[in-house]
């Protein structure tokens, strides 16, 4: 929405384009953390901590797996398949994509943790977090627009968003 109002409509595109591979990636993650959330559910009820912990952490190396290979996958091949897909005049989206991906690469290998954090009834920090890491990510992406020149518009909302994922994912929640 930003880029929208405060730059071209070719920006917001290859900013969306970049962001749907880091979708992408966050959807294989919920798709095998998801199908382990009764199981936490049900171990948590009966207080099991050890088999918490013990099945957390190897739903956790399953995903570190499929995602490292899916984010590698992308960042060997995925210039060629784009510059194929939208033209040699859309290769930011190569370079949205890869560094959402790689920020995102870590947390989304402990998504399990969400569930356990549910399961517990703790996510009351996580949702305050990411309330208050996107109001501080449209900041600093406004912050970033007015600052850098028009032309380095996706790399001022790709700054913010950066800034706001690092705190939110690699120092609060951790």
């Amino acid at each position: 929405t930003l880029l929208g109002i405060m730059s071209i409509p070719e920006n917001v595109t290859i900013y969306h384009f970049g962001q749907q591979f880091c979708t992408y990636l966050f959807a294989m993650s919920l798709a095998v953390s998801g199908v382990f959330s009764p199981s936490f559910h049900k171990l948590i009820a009966e207080e099991k901590r050890d088999e918490v912990n013990n099945l957390f952490l190897k739903i956790s190396e399953i995903q570190t797996i499929i995602l490292t290979l899916v984010a590698f996958g992308f960042l060997s091949c995925g210039k060629d398949f784009i510059i194929m897909w939208l033209g040699k005049d859309r290769e930011g989206v190569f370079i949205v994509g890869v560094v959402l991906m790689m920020i995102e690469l870590c947390p989304l290998t402990m998504n399990s943790s969400i569930e356990i954090q549910r399961a517990q009834d703790k996510h009351k920090f996580r949702a305050f977090v990411y309330f208050f890491v996107a109001i501080v990510n449209l900041v600093l992406s406004i912050m970033f627009l007015k600052i850098f020149p028009s032309e380095y518009a996706i790399e001022a909302c790709l700054l913010g968003s950066l800034i706001a994922r690092i705190v939110s994912h690699w120092i609060l929640m951790n």
